[in-house]
């Protein structure tokens, strides 16, 4: 599976070409991204996902959060019902760079 970086200002974007999303390219992906400021994981081309998928994203998005924000976005109905209600799923890519934009504003603000 390839894994595309983007990286932004405020946050780096992890996206995949394949339609499976496996615990191999989470892994990947992790690995490129270890001193990211904040993440966005879309999901938009993502069908299925390889058993263990939805407890890993959960495990990095909680070994993230206390110092940067972890959003998932453009997941499709079916790859949402497996993940866990703890995540932060935003419909559009748009609105995940827009809520670690005010997240950031946030921390600068020690609020």
């Amino acid at each position: 599976m390839s894994v595309v970086i983007s990286s932004e200002e405020r946050h780096d974007e992890v996206a995949f070409s394949n339609t499976e999303l496996t615990i191999e390219a989470l892994e990947q992906a992790q690995l490129q991204v270890a001193n990211a400021k904040s993440l966005i994981i879309n999901l938009e081309r993502i069908e299925r996902m390889e058993d263990g998928v939805a407890n890993f994203l959960l495990s990095w998005s909680n070994s993230v959060k206390p110092f940067k924000s972890f959003k998932l976005c453009a997941v499709n109905e079916e790859v949402s019902k497996a993940l866990p209600e703890d995540l932060e799923i935003l419909p559009t890519l748009t609105e995940a760079q827009d809520l670690i934009f005010m997240e950031e504003v946030e921390r600068e603000l020690g609020l």
